[in-house]
């Protein structure tokens, strides 16, 4: 039931700046509003609650500051911001953190120390002996012909001047601001992509794409822009959302301007999100500095930031209200308190996900299982987030070029994964793609698309995002029924135990793949031909009508992928669909019988799909495939 409509609330407050006994200003440190709650609340709700504001100075209006006795404004480069930060890194260099690549150097850097900027090539900066400490940045350039012209590129005709120098004051406010940061943190040296990939060399954007794991993950801190929508917003001054500008007019000096109340946070015990679910009302409610780079967050939405963030050593996050510590051991704000529950949600939270670095020892197993916890994290990257929407899988290049050197050198691997064109498909690993498929949607039932709808988003999937029905990425909110490392966590898990690798046996053999060979000769991991699709044979249960009549609806088939503990079967509900460019066939059968999306999962008793019910409750299916589905050879795009 909704509640009622919002209640908005005119507060005048009156401050009194003229000290009577001193004759002089005197100062405002902030305003707290004392706010007490009627009796006929539906919900019990705490009396008082205290909502804190803090008053500063206003931007543009500097020469208040000093006049009113108002904090400065806020700025992640004061000296309070800079201790906080300067003790999470020195805190994080005590945890047994594993660089990507401990004899790798960037192709090149931006030089910072002193008052000239300039390019310096990896032999100047790189000796044996010693990684040199960097920063590295990650941000949005941006969208529009503007933030274009505001970034300064390099490219092959810039390269020699840009080694010679390159003026601070040229440099868009996102970059300079990293650069400051990196001094103010005694590093010598910045990465930023914009001046150390050349802009107009594919084969330098391609070299460089395959490094970009060891690029962030090589480096001592990266400086994330959480709260910069482009490269001409800076982001060292916070953009805080609950402000409010304060006029003021001084009545015996000739001066006047603004000062900002801006929200520090609301101060009660309580479940405020109940709060806000059972009046149906807009309350800032909870101290929120914690989330402030994961809600409107350009830079979290964009797709190439997952690979920086999730190959990252440890990070700073600017955001718009507050300053964030991110590395894989722990995730901390600065002066923001967590409850117990909400710690544990931040700290698996893919916002701040972090690279599984296994060390010797590791089995194949732990890695593969890390593969598909990154893929589901990766999964709910949507296509707006690419600028060139068919970059998901380029965009995780680096991300498989480190697991497929991870998994070369797994505990009793021997020739296996030697081949990166034959043993990466589309995002997934050949020897682990029977169960890597196995995966579901997790989405509101009444927010889901009509058959026809889902069939038309998966043919755009396939040609236009080079990525197959059987992929989970870009498809939103997904999660991977048999990875090891979720069993515990997912309750709704229908298999959820320990040790799923070993009580699932493959039931379908791969005869081929098809455009899934990565295009680039320098990237085996990157983009991919449009319609890639796997020629496979397994145990099909065709659209008979007198299976359809109990199980099956709207020409749909189920194809078994392998068995779990030897009794339930696990497989894929498919969609007959014509083929881009029907392929000669054998054995019988017309081509659109013979080509599939995958539009769910059936797993256990029964199918669970895709986008709601498509199905009817039914008999379990290991009868039906015991005796009537038959061997078939198909091919699933």
């Amino acid at each position: 039931m909704r509640g009622p409509e919002p209640l908005w609330i005119t507060i005048r407050a009156y401050h009194v700046w003229k000290n009577p006994d001193m004759h002089t200003v005197a100062s405002l440190s902030g305003l707290h509003l004392r706010v007490v709650f009627d009796d006929n609340l539906p919900i019990e709700v705490p009396r008082p609650v205290i909502i804190k504001w803090v008053a500063e100075a206003a931007p543009n209006n500097e020469h208040l500051h000093t006049v009113l006795y108002l904090q400065p404004r806020q700025d992640y480069i004061r000296d309070s911001y800079l201790r906080w930060a300067r003790g999470q890194i020195a805190e994080c260099e005590k945890h047994d953190h594993q660089l990507a690549d401990d004899s790798f150097c960037p192709e090149r850097l931006l030089g910072v120390q002193g008052t000239e900027l300039r390019l310096v090539a990896r032999e100047e900066a790189f000796t044996a002996a010693q990684i040199p400490k960097y920063a590295a940045l990650s941000y949005c350039w941006g969208s529009t012909d503007d933030d274009a012209r505001a970034q300064i590129t390099l490219t092959q005709g810039s390269l020699a001047q840009h080694q010679l120098g390159i003026r601070f004051k040229r440099l868009p406010l996102s970059v300079q601001d990293a650069v400051a940061m990196s001094r103010a943190l005694s590093l010598r040296y910045l990465w930023v992509d914009a001046l150390c990939i050349s802009q107009d060399d594919p084969a330098d954007w391609d070299r460089q794409c395959v490094d970009m794991h060891k690029i962030y993950g090589n480096a001592f801190v990266t400086l994330c822009a959480a709260s910069s929508q482009s490269c001409r917003q800076g982001f060292l001054q916070p953009k805080p959302e609950h402000r409010i500008l304060m006029p003021y007019r001084s009545s015996f000096a000739p001066f006047s301007g603004q000062y900002c109340l801006r929200l520090r946070g609301v101060e009660a015990d309580i479940d405020y999100a109940s709060v806000v679910t059972s009046l149906g009302i807009a309350f800032v409610a909870r101290d929120t500095r914690h989330e402030d780079f994961k809600t409107d967050s350009r830079w979290a939405r964009r797709g190439w930031v997952f690979k920086e963030r999730a190959s990252s050593l440890r990070s700073i996050v600017f955001g718009k209200q507050n300053l964030h510590f991110v590395c894989s051991k722990t995730t901390k704000t600065m002066n923001a308190s967590y409850s117990t529950y909400e710690a544990e949600i931040w700290q698996r939270d893919d916002a701040v996900f972090s690279l599984y670095r296994p060390r010797g020892g590791h089995t194949q197993s732990e890695v593969l299982d890390s593969w598909l916890e990154l893929i589901q994290a990766y999964s709910k990257i949507l296509p707006e987030s690419f600028t060139d929407r068919s970059d998901f899988l380029p965009a995780i290049s680096g991300l498989a070029g480190l697991y497929h050197r991870y998994l070369k050198a797994s505990k009793g691997v021997v020739d296996a994964f030697l081949d990166p064109e034959k043993d990466y498909i589309a995002g997934y690993w050949r020897q682990d793609i029977s169960r890597s498929i196995l995966w579901h949607l997790v989405t509101n039932p009444t927010a889901t698309p009509t058959l026809p709808n889902y069939i038309s988003s998966l043919h755009y999937q396939s040609h236009e995002l080079h990525l197959p029905s059987w992929s989970q990425i870009s498809r939103g909110y997904t999660h991977s029924i048999l990875n090891n490392k979720q069993c515990g966590i997912y309750p709704q898990n229908p298999l959820n135990s320990n040790n799923n690798n070993n009580n699932f046996k493959p039931e379908m053999e791969i005869l081929n793949t098809h455009n899934t060979t990565p295009l680039g000769e320098k990237n085996p991991f990157g983009a991919i031909r449009p319609n890639p699709h796997l020629h496979i044979r397994t145990k099909v249960l065709d659209d008979d009508d007198d299976v359809k009549s109990d199980l099956l609806l709207s020409r749909c088939q189920l194809a078994l992928v392998g068995q779990y503990s030897s009794i339930d079967p696990l497989g894929l509900v498919l969609y007959p669909v014509l083929p881009p460019s029907p392929p000669k066939t054998s054995g019988g059968g017309s081509p659109q019988h013979q080509h599939f999306y995958r539009v769910g999962l059936f797993a256990g008793p029964g199918p669970g799909d895709d986008m709601s019910r498509l199905y009817t409750e039914q008999p379990p299916v290991s009868a039906l495939f015991d005796f009537l589905a038959e061997e078939r050879v198909i091919f699933l795009y």
